[in-house]
């Protein structure tokens, strides 16, 4: 007898849904006054592949199940091999056959190849063959599952009978609905004719089906409740009742909760597609609250995250939110490489209430792109510059613009596009008249090698071809210091400066005397420079006054050059604010070196210039005297009338260490004059030589960073440590740094070091040490405070079981380091696996104040089959790694 009831009762479910279920549970209950038959459920509840893992789906059916009948077989026990199912683009990822399989297994895998909840699956199962709470179910339920293939006015098709072919071809319709909606009866996005009952004469009414989750509902069992079933919620109405989309939405709403999104959550219906150019995105997007701004749609393709704002003209949506009007349609093309992709979209909340909406995620392959037409007209080169002009056609948009970049070395040079060119409308059909491309860059001298790269119109690069060329230098700023005039503490300097290769741009200098800069322009009329190089002009003289103080002063006039640093182009001791009585002397150097000081200047008697001036070094107690006797080249420009050969240098042999050294100079007649002392530090004779340029505390540790150089070895990395305590932080030199060059000769310039050593939160007394051929040297010391670390800021959007491992998707962000990438790890029992990191990621912005996007990380994590719980870690500027969060999955 119950046999008979059972099939009875099948086929009154089957033949119309009119079957109304007795209610499981009225703890949750389902309250009538909230159906809205225009939206039953929301796309994001829908189409939510992952909502739950075959162990979620496994516990639920166990808390809805009751005592199985001895005989019979279960939901909760149900296992049964599974076969191969083809990955179908935009409907199914496909299915790996299997020997055995729970039902739990097949319902969640089904719901993440087809991109359909688990949820709804489950709900499916309740409302059309009550398997997930029978226990004492029969083979024909089984058999009908989902309802599939079992149309109203005829017998089921026994080719999808079966448990797993009902489920599967189920969540596959869902998802064919939405593939092409012209093709059926309901449709999202406009005003639809509902029938109430199979029976025509019960009548019917017209709703507007808000989403495709809706519009899949009422496709697959094709009615809407009546009053009479929606005011008997959890029994039976009258005679023009049905009960398929009332007790879906009932049992979904009891079982987890609110069908839709919260009030205010933003809705939308946007179809994806794909061809050679991109994906595709069309529909609108609306916030309820806000129904007047533009929604930001969040487009996760994969690991890359773009967005696109629904603000394009459409149709007018005041029908259905007031005030809206038609501004809300996307169209959007995303330019992407060929390929299968899973496109998820998220609708960001402009406002109001509500939270973030969702349309689900689909698949889509885009076509292998043609590659575009281009053409290399012309390669030229100059000194330090490069210039290539031609035209770029893409062949399926021959009118729109073709991006071109040119890489050389580790640079990428952007084309400006868009140029004017009659070639390419002869060379391809429909082509326009503004396709050429121009580029210029500078480039070192010598033979150069840079090849070209064209953008697809999905965006893919490929390289047109590659060229060689012959490279001249580029000439520095070339010019004189012609005259320096001293009247009291003002001195008056003239010159001229032109560059060579750029003649028409006036070149800027800059004066300087102690700490104090001066602006100039070689703008003004010289002829110097037109004799020098000629053609060029006699517009590039310059003339600058400046105020100095009282003494000896080295005034420098200093270049800019269009392609490299500044240059210097000369310098001038004078002696300013002194009287010509007695001994007018200047020191000009005192440079230390391995193992002894180096020393120059010039000392003149002026009244009598054929008397040379003795000059003395006081080191301590000793003394060395020296004649100032030798050729200057700078003492007539601050003592003018005197001859050249006033001019002193030397060396003195000194240890190691710190040493004053004192400069006096003998007058006849009178005492001895004194002129400077100046402090250095002499280094041993193969010592390294460096710099501690700054050490300083900070959120998670201490930075540092200066410059280390051998003499033996002036361009060999130098091994550096900083010292805390007992412990030790090691780096290398290796980091540009432009002051080693300018202290020890022949020093490359990547002698520089730049690091952070970890450390917690503290105060702590540091040094920084340079290792030496002898022994290492210590650069400075210093007291610095280390900060807490602020928190972690992450997400993980994604724990997917692949075969052979798990797809991990997420972002990671150090607030006090915010643009930095975080090393991220991934722990599986005791194996441990690094996740790429570094990767595009549009919402972490919006999280974290002043990150950068490419905060995210993605990657697949091997692991073995069956149940495995993965940990995601990401490690700490300081102190333990952060744990992100945990998943337990069931790897296939």
């Amino acid at each position: 007898m119950k046999k008979l009831f059972a099939l009875l009762t099948s086929v009154v479910t089957l033949a119309g849904l009119l079957l109304a279920f007795s209610p499981t549970s009225k703890a949750e209950a389902a309250v009538a006054n909230q159906f809205n038959p225009g939206y039953i459920i929301s796309d994001q509840n829908f189409f939510d592949g992952n909502s739950m893992s075959p162990m979620d789906v496994a516990r639920f059916i166990d808390s809805k199940s009751g005592v199985c009948r001895a005989g019979y077989t279960c939901l909760k026990d149900y296992l049964q091999a599974v076969p191969n199912m083809r990955a179908e683009a935009g409907l199914c990822n496909g299915y790996t056959a299997h020997p055995l399989q729970s039902a739990a297994e097949i319902i969640s895998r089904v719901a993440a190849s087809c991109g359909v909840s688990a949820k709804v699956l489950l709900v499916l199962l309740q409302k059309e063959q009550s398997l997930i709470t029978d226990t004492w179910p029969v083979a024909s339920q089984y058999a009908r599952a989902t309802g599939f293939a079992c149309p109203d006015t005829a017998p089921c098709d026994p080719s999808f009978g079966g448990f797993f072919y009902q489920v599967y071809n189920a969540a596959r319709q869902m998802r064919n609905y939405g593939l092409a909606p012209e093709r059926w009866n309901y449709r999202a996005g406009q005003i639809n004719t509902i029938l109430f009952h199979p029976n025509r004469d019960c009548g019917s009414s017209n709703i507007f089906i808000q989403n495709r989750a809706t519009a899949a509902l009422y496709n697959y069992t094709p009615y809407q409740p009546n009053a009479a079933a929606l005011n008997n919620l959890y029994g039976t109405g009258d005679a023009c009742s049905a009960y398929g989309n009332r007790n879906f939405w009932r049992l979904y709403t009891d079982w987890f909760g609110p069908t839709t999104a919260p009030l205010g959550t933003p809705e939308g219906d946007i179809s994806v597609s794909a061809n050679s150019s991109g994906i595709q995105l069309s529909g609108w997007a609306v916030d309820p609250d806000a129904p007047t701004a533009s929604v930001a749609i969040a487009v996760q393709i994969g690991t890359v995250w773009r967005q696109v704002i629904a603000n394009s003209a459409g149709n007018d949506l005041s029908a259905n939110y007031p005030g809206a009007g038609p501004n809300h349609a996307v169209n959007a093309t995303l330019p992407f490489d060929s390929g299968t992709y899973v496109v998820c979209l998220y609708l960001v909340n402009a406002g109001g209430s509500g939270g973030m909406g969702s349309t689900g995620c689909r698949s889509v392959t885009v076509p292998v792109a043609p590659a575009p037409i281009v053409t290399v007209e012309s390669v030229t080169s100059t000194a330090g510059r490069i210039q290539v002009n031609g035209w770029a056609v893409n062949t399926d948009s021959p009118t729109t613009g073709v991006n071109i970049a040119i890489n050389i070395g580790s640079r990428w040079i952007q084309a400006t596009g868009g140029q004017p060119n009659s070639a390419a409308p002869g060379q391809v059909s429909g082509a326009g008249s503004n396709q050429g491309f121009t580029a210029q860059f500078d480039a070192p001298p010598g033979q150069q090698t840079f090849c070209i790269w064209a953008n697809k119109s999905n965006g893919s690069a490929t390289m047109v071809g590659c060229r060689t060329v012959l490279v001249a230098e580029a000439r520095p700023a070339a010019g004189a210091i012609e005259t320096v005039t001293v009247n009291g503490n003002s001195v008056t300097i003239s010159g001229w400066a032109v560059w060579p290769d750029s003649p028409s741009t006036s070149v800027h200098l800059a004066a300087n005397v102690g700490s104090s800069w001066t602006p100039i322009s070689a703008n003004q009329n010289n002829p110097a420079a037109n004799t020098a190089y000629p053609g060029v002009g006699n517009s590039h003289g310059f003339t600058v006054n400046l105020t100095a103080p009282s003494g000896s002063q080295s005034i420098c006039i200093w270049t800019t050059n269009p392609n490299s640093g500044p240059t210097i182009l000369g310098c001038r001791t004078v002696v300013v604010g002194a009287s010509t009585a007695g001994v007018l002397a200047a020191v000009e150097s005192v440079t230390p070196g391995p193992g002894q000081v180096n020393f120059s200047g010039w000392a003149v008697w002026p009244s009598s210039d054929s008397t040379v001036v003795r000059v003395a070094a006081n080191i301590g107690s000793r003394w060395y005297p020296i004649d100032a006797n030798q050729n200057s080249t700078t003492i007539q420009q601050s003592v003018p009338g005197v001859s050249a050969q006033h001019g002193f240098s030397g060396s003195i042999p000194l240890p190691a260490g710190t040493h004053q050294v004192c400069f006096w100079a003998a007058q006849p007649n009178a005492p001895a004059k004194f002129l400077e002392c100046r402090s250095v530090v002499v280094p041993e004779a193969n010592a390294t030589i460096g710099e501690l340029n700054n050490i300083s505390g900070g959120a998670g540790g201490i930075h540092f960073d200066g410059w280390a150089v051998m003499p033996s070895s002036p361009t060999s990395q130098v091994r550096i440590a900083i010292n805390v305590g007992s412990q030790w932080f090691p780096t290398d030199t290796g980091v540009a740094n432009s002051l080693a060059p300018s202290r020890v000769s022949g020093a490359g310039p990547n002698q520089g070091y730049n690091a952070l050593m970890p450390m917690p939160p503290g105060t702590y007394e540091a040094c920084v040490w340079a290792a030496g051929v002898t022994r290492a040297v210590v650069l400075g010391c210093s007291t610095v405070t280390v900060l807490p670390t602020p928190a972690l800021s992450s997400m993980l959007t994604e724990f997917t079981p692949v075969s052979g491992g798990i797809r991990v998707s997420g972002w990671a962000v150090w607030p006090n380091q915010p643009t930095q990438s975080v090393n991220v790890a991934a722990n599986i029992g005791s194996s441990w696996t690094s996740i790429p990191r570094g990767l595009s990621n549009p919402l972490v912005p919006g999280f974290v104040l002043n990150a950068g996007q490419n905060q995210g990380f993605s990657g697949v994590i091997p692991a073995a089959r069956g149940e495995q719980t993965i940990c995601i870690w990401a490690s700490n500027v300081s102190g333990p790694a952060s744990n992100i969060g945990c998943r337990t999955v069931n790897v296939p």
